[in-house]
C-alpha cells in the first residue's frame, strides 16, 4: 500500500512497486479517510477498492492514469 501527495502540477509519482495488479485511488485532503488515517482499515478499503482504478504492472513497466479527486 502506497500513499503519495500530487506536486503543484496536480502530478504524482509511485515508484519502486513490484510487478503485480494494483488499485488506484485518487482522494481529496478534505476527504474524511485522508484526515483520519482509515485509509488503512481493511473495511473502508474494500469501499475504497469499489471506486478504484484497477492497473497491473509487468516487470520494468510504467503507466500514467489520470484520475479525479474523490471527494
Amino acid at each position: 500500500m502506497r500513499m503519495a501527495r500530487p506536486a503543484l502540477n496536480g502530478a504524482f509519482r509511485v515508484g519502486g512497486l513490484p510487478p503485480g495488479s494494483y488499485y488506484v485511488l485518487a482522494l481529496s485532503d478534505a476527504n474524511d479517510v485522508v484526515s483520519s488515517g482509515d485509509w488503512q482499515d481493511p473495511t473502508m478499503l474494500e469501499k475504497l477498492r469499489a471506486r478504484a482504478s484497477r492497473i497491473v504492472l509487468g516487470e520494468g513497466e510504467t503507466r500514467t492514469l489520470t484520475l479525479r479527486a474523490d471527494p
